[in-house]
């Protein structure tokens, strides 16, 4: 109920997609700090200027904090890019009624959390209205 009055209230303060993200991503920033401190690596978001970590510990900790969310994601990939498909959607009634908020505010937590660990990059978040929806391509660092 919470989320759904909120997210009502966002819709209607005219915030534009760019504030959501942003949004989102000041969370995921403070959630990779969490991780980081968790899985006792020494990463951005916990010392700026610190080395990133390594991919497979950035996308271990993006799953696990999806996962702790929800969203109960699947990894497809190689060596130099993978996607994290979201099997399922907590939001899911929001996200259809709102996908600008909802879906822009999923994409900043995941950005966050990728730029507050390192080893990877967001090259495109796919929303609910996407050809391919609820997913997102990471270029994972060697």
């Amino acid at each position: 109920v919470l989320a759904r009055m909120l997210v009502r209230v966002a819709a209607a303060s005219g915030l534009g997609r760019d504030d959501v993200v942003d949004a989102g991503r000041d969370q995921g920033e403070t959630d990779a700090a969490d991780l980081a401190r968790a899985l006792g690596v020494d990463a951005p978001a916990l010392t700026p200027g610190a080395d990133p970590v390594d991919a497979a510990t950035c996308v271990g900790g993006l799953m696990a904090r999806l996962d702790a969310l929800g969203f109960d994601p699947e990894l497809a990939g190689g060596d130099d890019a993978v996607t994290v498909g979201f099997a399922h959607c907590p939001f899911r009634e929001l996200a259809e009624a709102y996908p600008e908020i909802v879906c822009s505010l999923h994409q900043g937590l995941v950005e966050g959390i990728v730029a507050g660990l390192g080893g990877a990059e967001v090259d495109r978040f796919h929303p609910l209205t996407d050809r391919a929806p609820c997913q997102v391509d990471l270029a994972v660092s060697p």
